[in-house]
C-alpha cells in the first residue's frame, strides 16, 4: 500500500537496462528487498527499495529518490502547524485503515447485489465497519449455508476494499432446484415445431395447433412408484406463429431545447453516509434535466472512504417541431425494433408482411411477422 510505504519510507530507483542485472544481483546479496520492476522510459527501469540504500550500490544507479514522513516531518520541523497537520493527517489515515472503505461483488450474474449487500449487513460487515472485529470465514459459510444459491462466497480483504467473490449454483443443485413446481404455457396461438424438454411432462405433439394460455409441459407427475409429486417444467416448445406490431409516431412533436446548466446540489459522502453542503432551493426539477456525478477522493494516491457528489441541473426549453417522412420511419423502425427484441430473441423469420401510412398528424407501421419461436411461457403451480 503507497501510505505504508511513505511511513516506512523508501527510495524510488531508475537504473539503465544493462546495468539492471548487476543492480539487482547486489542488492540480493545484501538481502535487500525490492519491488518488481517497471519500464521508465528513455531505457531505464525503477523500482522501490526500503529507504537505506547501500552506498556501493549508488554508482550503478541513474537516479535515487528518498521519501519519508519522518523527513518530510523534519523539513517543516521550524512551521509547527504545517508539522501538527502532518502528523494529524497520518494519525487519521492510519486509523481509517482499519475500516472498510469500499465493498465491491464479482461473480453475481444472477443475483442482485443489493441482494448481497443486505445479507452482508445483517451480519456487521458494510462499508465503514472496524476490520478487527469482523470474522470474515464465519460471516461467509452463515450466507454460503442460508442460501442456497451460492457454492463459493469469499471475502477477500486488500487493504481497505473488500472484494466479494462469489461462484453461483448452476443446474440440478443449484438455481434450477430451488425454484417453486411450475408448468409450462403457451405464450399465444401458434403450430407446435419441436419440443425441447429437459423437466415435466408434455401434454403436446408436434404438428398440434395450441391456444394462447393452453398447457404445453405440466409440472404435476403421475409415477406408479412415487404417486403424484411436483417438480419444475424446464424446456422449450419452438411454435410456428405470426407476430404483430403497430407503432405510430406524431408527426409534431415538443422539441426540447438546452438553455443553462445551473448546480442544484453538492455533498459529501463520508463511509456512505451523504452530508449536503449545498442546495438550490430555487430550482424545480420539473423543468430541468439532472446529471449526477460522483467522485472519490484521494490522498498521497490513497482512496479514501470519501466521496463529493454533484448534481446539475441543465435546463431546457420546449418548442413546437415537425419530423419530415425520413425521421419518422427512423423513429418508427427503432420502436419497432425495441418493441420486438424480447420477442425475436432467437426466433427464425419465415417472413415479413410491412405496411406504411404516412398522414397529416401519425405516420404508422403494421408489421406482421410469420417465424418459429419459443413459445413456452413458466407459471408456477399455485402462484
Amino acid at each position: 500500500m503507497k501510505f505504508l510505504r511513505y511511513m516506512r519510507g523508501y527510495c524510488r530507483v531508475k537504473v539503465r537496462e544493462e546495468k539492471a542485472a548487476a543492480l539487482l544481483s547486489l542488492l540480493m546479496e545484501r538481502k535487500i528487498s525490492f519491488t518488481p520492476t517497471k519500464k521508465a522510459g528513455d531505457g531505464l527501469i525503477s523500482f522501490y527499495t526500503p529507504y537505506r540504500f547501500p552506498e556501493e550500490a549508488e554508482p550503478l544507479c541513474e537516479d535515487i529518490h528518498r521519501r519519508s514522513f519522518l523527513s518530510d516531518l523534519y523539513r517543516y520541523r521550524k512551521r509547527a502547524g504545517l508539522a501538527l497537520g502532518f502528523i494529524l493527517t497520518a494519525a487519521l489515515i492510519f486509523v481509517s485503515t482499519l475500516f472498510v472503505w469500499d465493498i465491491r461483488i464479482v461473480g453475481a450474474e444472477n443475483t442482485e447485489e443489493e441482494e448481497i449487500f443486505a445479507a452482508l449487513e445483517r451480519r456487521g460487515f458494510r462499508i465503514g465497519a472496524y476490520i478487527p472485529s469482523l470474522d470474515k470465514e464465519r460471516i461467509a459459510m452463515e450466507i454460503t449455508k442460508d442460501d442456497g444459491r451460492f457454492s463459493w462466497f469469499k471475502i477477500n480483504m486488500r487493504g481497505t476494499v473488500a472484494t466479494i467473490d462469489i461462484h453461483e449454483r448452476t443446474g440440478r443443485d443449484g438455481i434450477e432446484a430451488l425454484t417453486p413446481p411450475s408448468n409450462l404455457i403457451a405464450s399465444c396461438d401458434a403450430q407446435i415445431e419441436l419440443l425441447d424438454v429437459s423437466g415435466g411432462a408434455t401434454v403436446v405433439k408436434t404438428g398440434q395447433t395450441v391456444k394462447k394460455g393452453e398447457l404445453l409441459v405440466s409440472g404435476v407427475i403421475d409415477s406408479q412408484a412415487l404417486g403424484y409429486r411436483l417438480v419444475r417444467a424446464r424446456g422449450s416448445v419452438y411454435g410456428r406463429t405470426t407476430l404483430e406490431y403497430d407503432v405510430k409516431i406524431p408527426v409534431r412533436y415538443r422539441q426540447k431545447l438546452r438553455s443553462n446548466t445551473v448546480l442544484g446540489e453538492k455533498s459529501i459522502i463520508f463511509f456512505g453516509k451523504s452530508i449536503k453542503v449545498f442546495k438550490n432551493d430555487r430550482i424545480s426539477a420539473e423543468f430541468y434535466d439532472i446529471i449526477e456525478r460522483k467522485t472519490r477522493v484521494t490522498l498521497f494516491g490513497v482512496p479514501l472512504p470519501l466521496y463529493t457528489a454533484e448534481k446539475e441541473y441543465i435546463c431546457y426549453e420546449t418548442r413546437e417541431a415537425r419530423r419530415t417522412q425520413t425521421e419518422c420511419l427512423r423513429e418508427a423502425y427503432a420502436e419497432l425494433a425495441l418493441k420486438s427484441s424480447a420477442d425475436m430473441d432467437g426466433a427464425e423469420v419465415l417472413a415479413r408482411h410491412t405496411k406504411l401510412d404516412f398522414g397529416e398528424e401519425y405516420l404508422t407501421l403494421c408489421e406482421q411477422v410469420d417465424c418459429i419461436i419459443d413459445i413456452a411461457r413458466e407459471v408456477k403451480i399455485g402462484g
